[in-house]
């Protein structure tokens, strides 16, 4: 059953085949499709316009033109096996030589003996000039195409293993705590300055009788109470940054896992230490 199905699929494979090179030999024929008919009188008369068309083209050197208005009189007019002397003269002008020795030796061919002789002569000229005409160079190779370059890997981000500069946190608390001991500071200043200034106006601190005096030095207890505090938790601060910032840049596995964050609290400063494995 199977050779039954192979034998019209090999037929219809040669049928194409040879309708393709069927095809390619008709390609391979020459530009000028031979004379197989007798022109008309319209025919004819179309050809003379068309011819007189193509000279003023080539007076105007058109050549381009005039070679396509002489082909389409002598695809009117396949008798007038003069005009491919002029599409040869034409493409001679435009130096495509080899198109115009391929008009001039059809014209030979059609004509005979009774063809132009000075033809002959021109084909044998122009020839010789085309066994002159230096090769065109062969096309450069191609450059080989250009091998990427690797691209640099990204640097991971600061602590976790890259190398991109110092934490600026640790810095960050320094700051802070350096603010706070700084009010901290002024804070417990006023307070003295306060609790001095009460304590010229009530000696013995005790049962004074001006309620202002009295007042002003509670106040200035406070106020130093409230500043040492804020002395306490700054520079507390102060202490955590810079020890975080030389834990965080030490080389060692241990302290690069190892976390130092400063507590501030009304009731606690310090630092609290915390690790993973």
């Amino acid at each position: 059953m199977s050779a039954r199905t192979l034998v019209p699929v090999n037929s219809a494979l040669a049928a194409g085949l040879a309708a393709l090179l069927w095809c390619s030999a008709a390609t391979a024929q020459t530009r000028y499709p031979e004379c197989d008919h007798t022109p008309s009188d319209s025919d004819v008369d179309a050809a003379k316009g068309l011819h007189k068309a193509a000279e003023q083209y080539y007076a105007k050197a058109r050549y381009d033109r005039a070679i396509q208005s002489w082909n389409e009189a002598y695809g009117f007019d396949c008798r007038a096996h003069g005009l491919l002397i002029n599409i040869g003269n034409a493409y001679e002008k435009l130096g495509e030589t080899k198109k115009a020795v391929d008009a001039f030796e059809t014209y030979l061919a059609r004509t005979g003996d009774s063809a132009d002789p000075t033809v002959r002569d021109k084909v044998a000229n122009l020839k010789e000039l085309i066994q002159r005409q230096p090769q065109p160079p062969a096309p450069p190779s191609p450059d080989p195409a250009p091998v990427p370059k690797p691209r640099p890997k990204p640097k991971p981000p600061n602590g976790d293993g890259g190398d991109e500069g110092p934490n600026p946190y640790p810095w960050v608390v320094v700051g802070i705590g350096g603010a706070v001991a700084i009010a901290g500071g002024v804070l417990l200043g006023l307070g003295i300055r306060n609790e001095n200034i009460a304590a010229s106006d009530c000696p013995d601190r005790k049962d004074c009788d001006d309620p202002d005096a009295a007042r002003l030095g509670n106040q200035g207890i406070a106020m130093q109470r409230a500043g040492a505090v804020m002395l306490g938790v700054g520079g507390a601060a102060i202490l955590g940054g810079i020890l975080w910032f030389v834990l965080d840049s030490s080389s060692s596995e241990s302290a690069k896992e190892t976390t130092l964050v400063p507590t501030l609290s009304p009731h606690f400063s310090g630092l609290t230490l915390s690790g993973s494995f």
